[in-house]
């Protein structure tokens, strides 16, 4: 977070779940997503994270892909 900025960091979003539980905590509307720091990182390189904090990270100059087949 204090360091200088030195490129982004890419992850798989491997699911969207609605009114779903997490840690006790629930209904909530979370993401899972895979990462690819290796299965040490996470639960099995895999993290949750809610959709309403993504959106946050996306208004401020997140970015998206999303493939589509032509």
């Amino acid at each position: 977070v204090t360091g200088p900025v030195a490129g982004g960091h890419c992850y798989l979003l491997r699911g969207v779940h609605l009114g779903g539980r997490l840690s006790g905590r629930g209904p909530v509307d979370y993401i899972t997503l895979r990462n690819s720091w290796g299965t040490g990182w996470g639960h099995n390189s895999d993290a949750h994270i809610l959709i309403s904090d993504m959106e946050k990270l996306l208004k401020s100059d997140g970015d998206a892909c999303v493939p589509v087949k032509s």
